[in-house]
């Protein structure tokens, strides 16, 4: 926020003329800059927003989960990905990047199948913590 507010001043710096600089030239730019465009700035808010609750997503997921088994599981964005741009931008996908992302599938679900069994042998809270991480992975992909 510091930064943001330092840089925007130092646009008006820039962009004026030194005879013109005074607290009221500046207070007119940042209207202008800033608080003008309050549609722009809520279209820029929706992406964020999401960007900020898919991390808070992946911190949750990494807490709860094993580095080896957040990174594979985190793979599956990919699968999501090409789901998306097949269904949404009609998107044909070779039978090399069909197959490219079974592999990931099956990938993903031997390190999943993996660490469930693993965890069997463990206790009813590991089990708990292990869905939440995957939960979490699966909600931020």
């Amino acid at each position: 926020m510091i930064t943001c507010t330092f840089l925007i001043t130092l646009a008006f710096f820039q962009n004026t003329k030194k005879s013109q600089w005074s607290l009221r030239n500046l207070r007119l730019f940042w209207k202008t800059e800033v608080f003008s465009s309050f549609t722009d700035y809520v279209k820029m808010s929706v992406p964020a927003i999401c960007y900020a609750i898919q991390k808070n997503a992946l911190y949750l997921a990494i807490t709860h989960l094993q580095a080896a088994v957040f990174q594979i599981t985190y793979q599956g964005k990919i699968l999501t990905t090409a789901l998306f741009s097949v269904l949404i931008l009609h998107k044909r996908l070779s039978q090399k990047q069909v197959l490219s992302l079974i592999v990931l599938l099956i990938g993903v679900s031997i390190v999943q199948l993996s660490q469930l069994k693993e965890s069997d042998d463990s206790s009813q809270k590991d089990n708990a913590s292990l869905l939440v991480g995957i939960a979490a992975i699966l909600f931020a992909c």
